[in-house]
């Protein structure tokens, strides 16, 4: 395993109490109850590619991700995968306290990401003293359980070029900032290979490739090198016409 445990020293140029702040978990928690989370963490340095936690793992700890980017991806059995999302900030592993006792998915660093690892024990520790910490967390399942409930729906109701847009749009919102003097064109600041917007859609590669080129025909999306910007209100559009039952132009 190539993975890189990081002693606190070596990350003396990263504020480490800004990044914790950052997550979604730590909100309204005061100096002291950070540095004390701080110390229950192992600080990790995970290469592009590599496997934070695998399916089938035992779920032993919570991984909060300072930087980086984090793929999560159901497997089948001939290791083919099905991204579920993409977290550029925020926890993984949060079913840390669920009844199953193993990952269900694999967490893969989509590129360099620094990780701070808590173990069960201590995070165990950390909610029974904070109450703010355990109020959080709880809030963090809500949501990701509501958005679980609307890739469902958008599976079941939606056909793949609207469920596509809809990707697309919450990339936008998650791993996007605006394009300098245009603020409706938004850049994405992570690279995906149309396989990974397949995976993501729940489509073929051939068939999402067609329709990003389509995109690109309408001015839907354009490309500044390697990165996608995505028109945000034109994308969003093409769901409204769907709403109101218009027929997809070709």
């Amino acid at each position: 395993m190539r993975t890189a445990q990081v002693r606190c020293e070596e990350l003396v140029s990263v504020d480490r109490v800004w990044h914790l702040r950052q997550t979604g978990l730590m909100d309204g928690l005061p100096l002291t109850d950070l540095n004390a989370v701080l110390s229950a963490c192992i600080d990790r340095i995970y290469s592009k590619g590599e496997i934070i936690f695998d399916q089938g793992d035992p779920v032993d700890s919570l991984f909060i991700l300072n930087r980086g980017c984090i793929r999560i991806s159901a497997v089948n059995p001939d290791d083919r995968e099905k991204i579920l999302a993409i977290y550029s900030s925020g926890i993984l592993g949060e079913n840390l306290l669920g009844p199953k006792e193993h990952f269900e998915a694999r967490a893969t660093a989509h590129e360099e990401s620094w990780v701070s690892i808590v173990p069960r024990e201590q995070f165990l520790i950390l909610i029974q003293k904070r109450v703010a910490i355990a109020l959080n967390y709880a809030k963090i399942l809500s949501q990701r359980l509501l958005e679980a409930r609307e890739d469902i729906r958008s599976h079941s109701f939606l056909d793949t070029e609207c469920r596509l847009a809809k990707v697309l749009l919450s990339l936008a919102e998650r791993h996007g900032k605006p394009l300098l003097g245009n603020g409706d064109i938004i850049k994405l600041k992570i690279s995906l290979s149309h396989e990974h917007l397949a995976q993501l859609v729940g489509g073929n590669r051939p068939h999402v490739s067609m329709m990003m080129s389509k995109f690109k025909r309408k001015e839907w999306i354009h490309y500044q090198g390697r990165k996608l910007l995505i028109h945000r209100e034109k994308m969003a559009g093409l769901l409204q016409a769907r709403d109101n039952g218009v027929p997809s132009p070709h």
